[in-house]
């Protein structure tokens, strides 16, 4: 076979090709018909022949033949396109002109999408070449290329046409999800046009009404709850693409992220207790979240991502806290579930994060002494320390802390003794950490609970006059017996509850007025303290026309099977003032 033998043969190889990808793209674009798996491989293996089969040198890839695959696809699609825009040149009512649009659009949108991940191997080869060879033009990707032909073909001859119709639709209510669309293939548009020297936001100020683009920013959050409320995340990832570059606020604020936060933390509880019913790991539970759907969908996006990181994170250490309260846990096991706790926290790169919850889960543990051991506690921390080096810093030092802490307990108990007070008074103090607001709670403690107070005092000052110390009130507890008649209870209240109910050794009934005023505390501290006193029927609730002058009493007819009544766990599930978590 001579020269022109052989070139005779290659263009009639083309030409047979390109008839069989001719026949794929007129299923994409005008069957819209949907290319099963056998058809897929087969437009892939089109594609790649197209691009690799045709070189004369078999020695060197050429790149003439993708780039005239790639005219050849830009010819198909200008050629559709200008029958769609000679379809919208026709319509002159606003209502048709927009339905018409979205109709069209849409179609076009999703099967340049089929076209794209076709022409898989023409993006990730012929153009990242032709691109690192050539510095004066710039080769777009196929879906990218197909939407900047849409723009000059469809768009722009009707463009003045469509901002006249959405400014005049846009207090219609049958017309506002219409509209929305339309602006969302204008921001489509806007961000893959060839030039980018405006920004996407920009150009929705330049273009349109500053009503318009409140109205597409309020269309957007809404779409954003609904697609989390729906848990359908097909669109999610391409939502958010466009969404983020025409507001980046969805990012750079707090509104979007709180929502998502609302949406992840529950998830992930829900995935803890399903795992506990199943008997299933929690660990895998929590990463099947994080590597869900949703996950997959804002994974592009690090502003959202690190808001399922910091979840994830705040969720692990909640799971830490479970395990090392858990006195049937054999310690290969705990060192286990540490190990892979500790590769998760290390993978979301929330570690400071992790250590700060952790940190509160082991003081809440010690203070309460629900840990099994703080030889267990120091274990952990040890194992930790050695996955995580300097990080655990703030764990070493509450250990060491309650330590002294304890040995300060066990010589405050012998000088107690000495003073026959007629009451028990432990202590645990810790350092206090800057994100806790105690010192701005300035409670008034009843005279019975201030004269534990000033022992304490004093005997700080003789033994320590060089450190102070600041009650922490939120953590706090203690235990009150209440007598009823001829029966006794005992009640494991916090602070606060016990400055509460010492208040009816002195009056039968006080209002929520009182209360605050004697106690110096706000109407928050109040309620959170007095929900599970009052849903036990410790305390009687009398409602009026003003919180205010709501009024309580001891329910003097209580009449519990239990003699020791708990309320520092329905006190934690109540409480309303929390520290910001992240």
């Amino acid at each position: 076979m001579n020269r022109i033998q052989r070139h005779k043969k290659y263009f009639d190889d083309a030409q047979e090709e390109w008839r069989k990808v001719e026949e794929y793209l007129k299923m994409i674009f005008i069957d819209r018909t949907p290319l099963d798996r056998k058809n897929m491989m087969e437009f892939h293996q089109l594609v790649y022949f197209h691009c690799s089969c045709f070189s004369q040198d078999s020695t060197v890839k050429s790149q003439a033949d993708g780039g005239g695959f790639y005219q050849a696809i830009v010819y198909f699609l200008n050629s559709r396109l200008r029958e769609i825009a000679n379809e919208l040149d026709l319509i002159t009512d606003n209502v048709e002109l927009l339905t018409t649009y979205v109709k069209l659009w849409e179609m076009y949108r999703k099967s340049s999408e089929i076209l794209n991940f076709g022409c898989h191997h023409l993006n990730q080869n012929w153009a990242k070449v032709e691109n690192s060879r050539n510095k004066n033009y710039y080769v777009f990707h196929i879906y990218r290329r197909a939407i900047i032909q849409w723009k000059d073909n469809v768009f722009r001859p009707v463009d003045t046409a469509l901002v006249n119709a959405i400014t005049i639709l846009l207090r219609r209510t049958d017309q506002q999800e219409r509209i929305y669309l339309v602006l969302q293939s204008i921001v489509e548009l806007y961000a893959n046009a060839e030039q980018q020297t405006v920004s996407v936001p920009d150009k929705l100020n330049n273009v349109f009404d500053q009503s318009v683009v409140d109205f597409y920013k309020k269309m957007t959050l809404t779409k954003f709850q609904n697609i989390l409320d729906s848990n359908v995340f097909t669109e999610f990832k391409h939502f958010l693409k466009y969404a983020c570059l025409a507001m980046p606020e969805i990012e750079n604020g707090n509104q979007f992220k709180d929502i998502l936060k609302s949406h992840i933390t529950p998830k992930l509880n829900e995935a803890v207790r399903r795992s506990s019913r199943c008997k299933d790991s929690k660990i895998n539970a929590i990463l099947a979240v994080r590597n869900s759907p949703l996950g997959r969908s804002i994974e592009n996006h690090k502003e959202l991502m690190d808001i399922m990181n910091k979840c994830v994170s705040v969720i692990l250490a909640k799971y830490s806290d479970e395990l090392m309260k858990n006195r049937k846990m054999e310690e290969a096991d705990l060192k286990n579930e540490c190990k892979h706790i500790a590769k998760i926290v290390k993978s979301v790169n929330e570690i400071n994060l992790f250590m700060r919850r952790y940190r509160d889960y082991l003081k809440s543990r010690l203070i309460e002494e629900t840990c099994v051991s703080y030889e267990s506690e120091s274990m952990m921390v040890s194992w930790l320390t050695h996955i995580f080096g300097d990080d655990t810093i703030i764990l070493r030092v509450l250990l060491r802390v309650f330590q002294t802490s304890h040995l300060f307990n066990g010589q405050l108990q012998t000088y107690l003794q000495t003073r026959n007070l007629g009451f028990e008074f432990n202590l645990n103090y810790f350092k206090q950490d800057r994100r806790e607001f105690v010192e701005k709670c300035n409670l008034i403690l009843p005279w019975e609970m201030q004269q534990a107070v000033e022992e304490l005092k004093q005997y700080q000052f003789f033994r320590h006059p060089k450190k102070m110390l600041q009650f922490d009130f939120f953590s706090s507890f203690g235990i009150i017996t209440i007598n009823l008649g001829q029966t006794s209870y005992d009640l494991s209240v916090s602070t606060f509850q016990m400055a509460i109910l010492m208040q009816f050794n002195t009056f039968q009934k006080l209002t929520f007025e009182h209360l605050i005023g004697n106690l110096n505390i706000t109407m928050d501290i109040l309620e959170w303290a007095l929900i599970p006193l009052i849903s036990n029927s410790v305390l009687i609730h009398s409602r009026t026309s003003s919180k205010l002058t709501d009024v309580v009493e001891v329910n003097e007819n209580l009449n519990s099977r239990k003699r020791h009544i708990n309320f520092k766990s329905k006190l934690s599930k109540a409480r309303k003032m929390q520290v910001k978590e992240f």
